[in-house]
């Protein structure tokens, strides 16, 4: 199957809304399964939202253990990562670095002036749409998932990313030089 997670946490700052109607759109897509692992406050709208909707495409996890991660996040062909408005400027979310640390192409769900959208744009390693807007995103999941050349650059492009400029040794070494 074609996997796209959402890993962490379920907070009322994350469009978990446009993920769920995505998936929806996509139901009749069996080769595509969404996969949420964490919780949160919007957890339980997740929940609801696979009863009503009889969801075949959509599995929900709890948070697992810090030990389970570098088997989880793998999993993702495509990794979403949700920015709410009016943080476009204040932040990247954190579970950004571990999308790329795990080679997975990115789906951002932002606005399009914001850090998060400069940094996809600027290193090829994912794709960023609106917020509010799950037929846009179905689409771009559908696109990318059809185009595996720049599906397994954009992985590729993660992962390098990641080893290159955000591991640890890295940033340790930045901080030092500060």
């Amino acid at each position: 199957d074609f996997v796209v997670l959402y890993s962490g946490n379920m907070g009322a700052s994350h469009d978990i809304d446009s993920m769920l109607n995505a998936a929806l759109l996509l139901k009749d897509r069996l080769d595509i399964q969404f996969l949420f692992i964490g919780d949160g406050e919007k957890r339980s709208d997740i929940e609801q939202f696979i009863d009503k909707h009889k969801s075949e495409n959509i599995s929900l996890f709890p948070f697992q253990p810090e030990s389970m991660i570098k088997y989880t996040l793998p999993l993702a062909d495509i990794s979403l990562v949700s920015l709410d408005m009016g943080m476009e400027d204040l932040m990247v979310p954190s579970k950004t670095f571990y999308y790329l640390a795990a080679g997975s192409a990115i789906m951002a769900i932002a606005n399009e002036n914001s850090e998060l959208s400069d940094l996809l744009d600027n290193n090829e390693c994912g794709i960023r749409v609106n917020p509010g807007k799950p037929e846009h995103l179905a689409t771009a999941i559908l696109d990318l998932m059809s185009d595996s050349q720049k599906l397994l650059s954009m992985k590729a492009n993660a992962r390098t990313l990641a080893e290159d400029c955000y591991s640890r040794k890295i940033c340790t070494n930045k901080f030092a030089d500060y």
